[in-house]
């Protein structure tokens, strides 16, 4: 079945699932808005094109403007509409962007209704504004010298010295709202905690001024400071079940203290303030696996228009404040299988991001990034080479189709590929933002040490991803060992702390310090013989040294 005839079945099953489906009344009416967007030329106003499906067309009804918040799906009591106009074929409406509280439209979506028998009914798709970036006061490209990054811990310095361009961060929400830092946002206060808001502002700011893109990871940990940020009914489950929780968008409540979350890192953090400046966003972990999004919701449409909810307030609030930032959600190396053994519901990655397209497709097409970890498979293995090698036992779970199970660095190209389908460009026709945000090679597995083995991996990935152009940045998962990871495991960090504090660097530290430098070829030439090559151009093709 072709892509786009594809989308165009799904997009249908997706009103349907929704809500979203354009309801005939009398007359046969249906509507469509097709575009949201702040003006170019006076930004207080919202421009709004919409159609109407009639037949035949009655100028004596009238048809209305509505807004909308993510929490709402139907038209209540003593909502008003902002605007009304004779039944046409084409419709434009005008609306101003601010409210008469000050409070702001910029989250709102907006749909289309007719009224009858005393009621306003919905008819049309609920769509968002498009362009926050137009109001942005940081209009500057986003910061990207090159894709080597590292998932950075507190030793900011040694990262540094290392050369990266990319240091990913985690920002858990848990850890954000606190004491000693109040934040006015729609009239109330918020209290944030100044202890975490000193770290990562010395973080942040060191990599900034150090000319690092700074990723930030943004994850929903349970949350007694904001309980409201918890799914209501949802409870806290064992660590082992779930580690992070879907964001909550099914109340006022709920949506207000999300946007003052969303709002407030957006604004310390655009570069302009002197706390430093994130620049890549990453809005909850590999989604694809609810022990790591949790929300108790089988169907997978309700739980990705559920996140798509959450997912816009963050790109609003980012893009309004940094026009380029790029904003982004993860999946991981599963695309065309759920996550196996898990105590949770999990997905293939593909179907999440082709679901995700969809939503976004019908309720206003945003410049959203993919954020993909492509760990090996098994994990606790780094000779990703070997997968394909049907005595490794996995050869199975690869091919170079965009059915294959898993993906990784040996096809990694199957998701560049796939990004490139007409139905899955962004705003203007181009492919999406990829980034590799979490990889990593262990350095020790059930066989023994293997140590060279995962300097190899790094060599070899490394070059697979700086010779597909589609690829933004690499960075690897761990500075260094983590010990809940070293009890399953995995060794993937660049160095070893033992239990006396001695810290060891392996030796893959030193070939992912020169891997992007003159020295590339001399510090990578042991990994052709690890690998079992002579040269890299037999595994990379139009292979090239950084």
């Amino acid at each position: 079945m072709k892509f786009g005839k594809y989308i165009r079945i799904m997009v249908t099953v997706l009103f349907v699932l929704f809500g979203l489906a354009f309801q005939s009344y009398a007359g046969n009416i249906s509507g469509t808005i097709s575009s949201v967007k702040i003006d170019s030329q006076n930004k207080d106003l919202i421009q709004v094109d919409a159609s109407l499906d009639i037949t035949p067309l009655n100028q004596e009804r009238e048809v209305y403007l509505f807004e909308l918040q993510p929490y709402q799906h139907s038209i209540d009591v003593p909502m008003n509409p902002l605007a009304s106009s004779p039944v046409l074929s084409n419709l434009k409406f005008s609306v101003s962007l601010k409210k008469e509280n000050q409070d702001t439209r910029l989250y709102s979506a907006f749909c289309l209704a007719i009224r009858e028998a005393g009621q306003y009914k919905i008819i049309s798709n609920k769509h968002y504004i498009t362009n926050p970036e137009l109001i942005a006061p940081n209009q500057s490209e986003a910061l990207n010298r090159g894709i080597k990054g590292l998932g950075v811990d507190s030793d900011y310095q040694e990262a540094i010295a290392l050369g990266i361009k990319h240091a990913g961060i985690n920002i858990a929400t848990k850890d954000i709202f606190g004491k000693g830092i109040t934040y006015s946002y729609k009239g109330k206060n918020y209290n944030i905690n100044a202890s975490t808001l000193l770290s990562l502002d010395t973080q942040i700011k060191a990599y900034s001024d150090a000319g690092v893109a700074v990723t930030a990871v943004i994850v929903n940990a349970w949350n007694t400071e904001q309980p409201e940020l918890n799914l209501p009914g949802l409870t806290q489950l064992p660590s082992e079940q779930a580690l992070y929780y879907q964001f909550n968008t099914s109340s006022k409540k709920a949506v207000d203290s999300l946007e003052a979350l969303a709002s407030f890192l957006a604004k310390r953090y655009n570069g302009q303030n002197g706390y430093g400046k994130i620049t890549n966003w990453v809005i909850g972990n590999e989604i694809n696996n609810q022990r790591w999004n949790h929300a108790n919701v089988n169907d997978e449409g309700q739980y990705i228009q559920d996140f798509q909810d959450a997912f816009r307030i963050f790109y609003t609030a980012i893009k309004s404040e940094s026009a380029n930032d790029n904003v982004m959600f993860s999946i991981d190396h599963y695309w065309n299988i759920p996550t196996e053994a898990q105590a949770t519901t999990t997905y293939s990655g593909k179907s999440i991001v082709d679901t995700f397209a969809y939503i976004n497709q019908v309720e206003g097409a945003i410049d959203w990034g993919l954020a993909l970890h492509p760990y090996p498979y098994p994990m606790n293995s780094p000779m990703f080479w070997k997968e394909r090698d049907e005595r490794y036992g996995v050869s199975s779970y690869f091919s170079d189709s965009v059915d294959s199970p898993i993906v990784d660095f040996v096809n990694l190209h199957v998701v560049t590929d796939y990004m490139q389908s007409p139905g899955l460009l962004d705003t203007n026709g181009k492919v999406r933002t990829i980034f590799l945000t979490e990889e990593g090679f262990s350095s020790v597995t059930g066989s023994g040490d293997m140590a060279t083995q995962q300097a190899a991996a790094i060599a070899y990935s490394y070059y697979i991803a700086a010779n597909n152009p589609y690829i933004k940045a690499y960075i690897l998962s761990r500075q260094e060992d983590h010990e809940e990871e070293l009890k399953s495991g995995l060794a993937v960090g660049l160095s070893v702390k033992y239990e006396d504090g001695k810290r060891v660097d392996k030796p893959a530290k030193e070939v992912f310090r020169l891997i992007d430098t003159e020295q590339s070829k001399a510090v990578s030439e042991f990994a052709k013989t690890v690998v079992g090559v002579t040269e890299w151009e037999e595994l990379i093709p139009g292979f090239r040294y950084p």
